[in-house]
């Protein structure tokens, strides 16, 4: 809700532009995105069989819709089908339900003991660790990942320090013309940013 450092915006702006000017960095950019994207559907996949659950009670949403909230704590017959998954053996936390949607609004999620990888010579994380998903409608019957936190820490290769701090915010969704070309809409997003700087002078 605040405009960028001068420092800050210059590189976002030089990002951007580099993204528009070089196919190879597009590229990469798109499939680091896809890749977090077929985890968040991997994960949702898992759900099912990963946890026990209970019900918690409810909650009204934002749109007046009725959310359900569940506990959820490891399932001990869960088999993992890739080794990513394997931190919801250690996981327990509540996940919110949109119920006239049918879909998942939030999970939060605490791992409550360790999780090996590679029997532990590869990775270990500690418990303590967190993460939380959130996710709503944003118009047009489209449901989008609206911000996505992981704090966790532990090892690799047995002494290696591991630390995992990331946090993913979207925000404002609109829905944009047809056929919008990647520097029409590196333009928009600029005059977007010029009318907010203004406003906040304002």
């Amino acid at each position: 809700g605040r405009p960028l450092p001068p420092d800050q915006r210059q590189k976002e702006d030089e990002q951007l532009t580099r993204l528009l000017t070089n196919e190879a960095a597009l590229q990469k950019e798109r499939a680091g995105l896809q890749r977090d994207e077929r985890h968040v559907r991997d994960l949702f996949k898992a759900l099912p069989e990963a946890f026990d659950y209970e019900y918690d009670g409810s909650q009204d949403g934002e749109d007046a819709d009725v959310l359900v909230r569940l506990k959820f704590h490891p399932n001990p017959k869960f088999q993992p089908p890739t080794e990513e998954l394997r931190v919801l053996k250690g996981m327990e936390g509540t996940m919110v339900i949109d119920i006239p949607a049918e879909r998942i609004a939030q999970i939060e999620g605490r791992l409550v003991r360790p999780v090996d990888f590679g029997w532990g010579i590869l990775a270990r994380l500690r418990p303590g660790g967190r993460f939380l998903l959130q996710q709503r409608n944003v118009g047009y019957g489209r449901w989008q990942m609206t911000r996505l936190a992981l704090d966790f820490t532990g090892t690799i290769l047995l002494f290696k320090p591991l630390k995992i701090d990331s946090t993913r915010t979207t925000s404002d969704f609109r829905r944009m013309p047809d056929r919008l070309t990647l520097k029409e809409g590196l333009e928009l997003l600029k005059r977007q940013d010029e009318m907010a700087d203004e406003g906040h002078r304002n």
